[in-house]
């Protein structure tokens, strides 16, 4: 009655033609105007203005200022530079065909395990156990993660590069208790590859048996080109999930078909679900790093375990890796030669911004030898940077050196096929027994990064980068 009551006072309204009261409309508040150059107070904001996009960031010696984001003619552009041609800089993969197949160090990208362009099909299995049902609906729990994947890869590659996810919206329930479904993972230190338990009951092969026999009768597994099998997180036995039997496409028989692809799990480890033990990384940096194996680059280098790459645990992408995959084109680098004496000044925009302007300059070495130089400020994706980070590093990339993980020995950093460059009086406190980032990488306003007979400055910095690369007389 309460309802017929409401809606007929409302229509009698309507009908006698009452109406409430008037009351003054506030005039809106005009909308303000903001330049490049302008100083702002809420870090990371974009604003539209004047047919652009302005990004409140920091910049060293002016403090909060919105610099282009996106908009006409927001990179300078370069100077007059001598330069190589860019395939010079473009160094080949000097290591044999059978371990380029793992990930490449220089061009081209191996395409022998996943395309890294173009559409690719990737399937979400989640599973859980007799002794650990699942109780919440499973995509709920990684549908966030997956669409921060899909806006990085939109970000990084300009829509070179386009996931498309199946997945099964509700449990599949294996036919073995959860200890049954554990994998004794390796890792490798110093050199030497370690079990991280001693805990597998099944084989990797019978565990993938008995994932994808549960998940062809819900999903169409034919076109996945990567899966990832995500177990309920409240089954704490299960830290790792069934695995690969090794880092290379898989083969993996049911009963009715054969599927080859490459696939990895999400378990308490990667979910982050046991917090003294848990990878403590958000899940979308995982599973584009795994992902980022199957599409050909080696990774965990320079700097394994630092934040500068969605391939060495961070949320960004190098330039050097976006070259190598496609993602960023030839036109956003600057090749010079790094072998005869000479000044080149030249203006870098951030890779992790991505703004349309040289991301890089590549300085050629020798024909597997080549310096990276990056401008880095914190971006949409850079998970670890402060709001006031900005600084330039560089890195050298040799492809005649294995991509071996010395992980956790930092002493051994430059065994590396990749390492960075230290400033040129490293004085900065660091401790490397706390495997904590160096500071020393980071060159700030006005320091010189050294590798022998080469000097990079940080000139200047306004939103984008000066750089001065001298290469001296040896």
């Amino acid at each position: 009655m309460g309802k017929f009551l409401t809606i007929f006072a409302i229509t009698t309204l309507v009908l006698t033609g009452c109406s409430a009261p008037s009351e003054e409309v506030a005039s809106p508040e005009p909308t303000p105007v903001f330049n490049a150059g302008d100083v702002c107070d809420k870090p990371a904001e974009e604003v539209k203005s004047n047919g652009s996009i302005l990004l409140c960031t920091y910049i060293i010696g002016q403090g909060w200022t919105f610099i282009p984001l996106k908009g006409p003619g927001v990179f300078p552009g370069q100077n007059e530079l001598t330069q190589l041609p860019i395939n010079k800089c473009k160094i080949k993969d000097n290591r044999p065909p059978e371990v380029r197949y793992f990930g490449a160090t220089g061009f081209p990208a191996p395409e022998t395990r996943m395309p890294n362009k173009g559409e690719v099909t990737v399937a979400i299995i989640p599973i859980d156990f007799p002794d650990a049902l699942g109780v919440t609906d499973p995509m709920s729990l990684i549908r966030k993660d997956l669409e921060t994947i899909d806006a990085w890869t939109e970000f990084f590659t300009d829509g070179r590069l386009k996931y498309n996810w199946v997945f099964s919206e509700e449990w599949l329930t294996m036919p073995k208790e959860s200890k049954y479904y554990v994998w004794d993972k390796s890792y490798i230190s110093d050199g030497e590859f370690f079990k991280m338990s001693d805990k597998q009951l099944q084989s990797n092969q019978k565990q993938a048996t008995q994932v994808f026999s549960a998940a062809e009768k819900v999903m169409d597994l034919e076109q996945v080109e990567y899966a990832w099998i995500f177990s309920n997180p409240e089954a704490k036995l299960v830290d790792w999930g069934p695995g690969p039997t090794n880092s290379a496409t898989q083969t993996i028989k049911t009963k009715t078909s054969t599927y080859n692809l490459d696939y990895f799990p999400i378990g308490t480890y990667l979910f982050g679900n046991v917090p003294e033990y848990s990878h403590q990384r958000p899940l979308w940096t995982s599973m584009l790093h795994e992902m980022g194996h199957a599409h050909g680059l080696a990774g965990h280098a320079p700097g394994n375990e630092w934040t500068f790459d969605h391939m060495t645990a961070g949320g960004t992408l190098s330039a050097w890796n976006g070259w190598i995959m496609g993602w960023i084109a030839d036109e956003d680098f600057v090749c010079l030669d790094g072998t005869e004496p000479a000044k080149h000044t030249l203006i870098l925009d951030s890779v992790d911004l991505h703004r349309g302007g040289t991301v890089a300059a590549v300085i050629r070495l020798s024909n597997h030898e080549v310096l990276v130089v990056e401008s880095r400020k914190k971006g949409p994706f850079s998970i670890d940077f402060n709001p006031e980070y900005s600084s330039l590093m560089a890195y050298y990339v040799n492809t005649r050196r294995a991509a071996d993980r010395f992980d956790g020995n930092l002493a051994r950093e430059m065994d590396y096929y990749s390492y960075f460059l230290r400033i040129e009086d490293p004085n900065r406190p660091f401790d490397p027994e706390a495997y904590q980032l160096d500071p020393n990488i980071l060159a700030q306003l006005g320091d010189t990064l050294a590798f022998e007979n080469i000097r990079v400055k940080f000139a200047e910095s306004s939103g984008f980068d000066t750089i001065e690369v001298e290469v001296l007389s040896r």
